[in-house]
């Protein structure tokens, strides 16, 4: 505790603050919160924090700060940014246990949304306390969606995730899981019998390199693997293909399972995960390979090509090099696309050429009264892009709802 109160002292309280406005994309107020904080009152910050972001537990444990808030902060100009995302972190923890939820009257208004990731849970926190009723479907067996199924226990406390399912109900949101929309529920009998639907699914089906050997019984992605790790018994040399987080945490699961030595091959010489997932991943055990794209899958292991860089980070004239690796495993993990059951269901709604959903600027979809947000729009983002995202669509379903 001192030693955060001595870090939130050094914040500057800026009159223009970067950290809200250019690094938060939900623009929380970072200054205001550590104020707060300093003035002891944990409440008032937690209750801050929780207002503008009700994911803010989750943002404070997993989002990358230097790349956002602290990226942002002033003192990083010339030395190091306030730790703004450890100072959120122990506020929003302390506060998550007893959250004050501000739940209006019933307005008699009906709204379904699919899918209980972020995006989900914000949006039907949010729909609930404005006095919606709100119906939850999630395909999985509980809420939370990359929350739970993307994010291994290590990083994320399951136990935040159930808390949420508990804040949802205490607002009235009713919880249907196990329901896959597209296949137990068209999307037509779900817009017939609300008021709106917003559609927040995400991206759940697995990318495919398109090489030989990719459906090999020892080559998993990285969805399938995080959802259940304890599923599959690695043992010997494991091959992760990706660089970024979900790599890293495809990585740290396989060191903590029964594997002899964990590999993650990079194609470029750029790596996309956080710095620090990279640091913690390297700390574990988890050797990076850098320059080596994989070029076919076998019973064995994995061929690459195997590229030199420059100084800069761009590929030299010399020739790539063939090699070969051994593997007893080999993961997956470069990214996630729409699985389109939804699509299949329901062939008017319009999609782009990636299987994206379209929306206007209202976040309406083609459809009438029907909402999208999050992964299944933009495309792979992170946990507080899908906050403000599930904020602006909210805000137009509610203009919707009142007209």
């Amino acid at each position: 505790m001192n030693g955060l109160i001595e870090e939130a002292k050094r914040c500057l309280n800026c009159k223009v603050p970067f950290c809200k406005n250019k690094g938060c994309p939900v623009h929380t107020s970072i200054p205001g919160m550590i104020q707060a904080y300093l003035q002891e009152d944990f409440d008032a910050a937690g209750k801050m924090l929780f207002d503008n972001n009700p994911l803010s537990v989750v943002c404070g444990t997993v989002c990358d700060q230097r790349k956002q808030c602290e990226g942002s902060c002033v003192r990083g100009i010339k030395g190091e940014p306030v730790s703004i995302g450890k100072i959120e972190r122990a506020i929003s923890r302390a506060y998550f246990d007893h959250v004050e939820l501000n739940c209006k009257e019933k307005t008699g208004k009906h709204v379904a949304i699919i899918g209980s990731g972020p995006c989900g849970i914000t949006a039907g926190l949010l729909l609930g306390q404005a006095g919606i009723d709100v119906t939850l479907y999630e395909s999985q067996e509980d809420i939370g969606g990359v929350l739970r199924y993307g994010i291994p226990d290590f990083r994320l406390d399951r136990e935040i995730i159930d808390g949420y399912r508990a804040y949802l109900e205490k607002c009235g949101v009713t919880v249907c899981c196990n329901i896959k929309v597209g296949e137990d529920l068209s999307l037509k009998q779900i817009r017939e019998e609300n008021d709106a639907v917003i559609l927040a699914n995400g991206l759940w089906q697995p990318k495919k390199l398109g090489i030989p050997g990719e459906n090999l019984d020892h080559v998993i992605t990285s969805v399938d693997y995080l959802k259940n790790p304890k599923a599959y018994d690695l043992c010997g040399e494991v091959i992760v293909i990706g660089a970024g987080n979900a790599a890293m945490d495809v990585s740290r699961c396989a060191v903590r399972s029964n594997a002899e030595s964990v590999v993650n091959y990079v194609r470029t010489n750029r790596i996309k995960a956080s710095a620090h997932e990279v640091a913690f991943a390297k700390a574990e055990g988890v050797r990076i390979e850098q320059g080596k794209a994989p070029i076919e899958f076998t019973e064995e292991g994995v061929w690459f090509n195997c590229s030199e860089y420059d100084e800069n980070n761009e590929k030299t004239d010399k020739p790539s090099e063939k090699k070969f690796y051994h593997a007893d495993w080999i993961i997956v993990a470069i990214s996630q696309e729409s699985d389109g059951i939804i699509k299949k269901d329901c062939s008017e709604l319009l999609v782009d050429d990636w299987g994206l959903i379209v929306t206007n600027e209202e976040k309406m979809t083609n459809i009438e009264g029907v909402f999208a947000c999050g992964d299944a729009v933009t495309g792979p983002k992170t946990v507080v892009h899908a906050v403000a995202a599930a904020k602006e669509t909210v805000s137009s379903v509610l203009k919707y709802l009142s007209e």
